[in-house]
């Protein structure tokens, strides 16, 4: 998938717009593994998923994801 993000990143883009749009749960599994690797901050993550930053920080520290 990296490869083909460097080639073509409009294949990825329309991806993961279709995760979105149509599994909400693994586009939010996608937000979340990417924080979780360091690809992200705090901040992206709760701007990918539309919900405040404290808010998606309560449930990761719920989900033991975050200290």
């Amino acid at each position: 998938m990296k490869k083909i993000g460097e080639i073509q990143p409009e294949v990825i883009n329309r991806l993961v717009s279709e995760i979105r749009r149509d599994s909400p749960e693994v586009y939010k599994s996608l937000v979340i593994g990417a924080y979780v690797d360091g690809k992200i901050n705090l901040s992206k993550a709760a701007e990918l998923l539309g919900v405040a930053r404290i808010e998606l920080q309560r449930e990761l520290k719920e989900k033991g994801l975050q200290q």
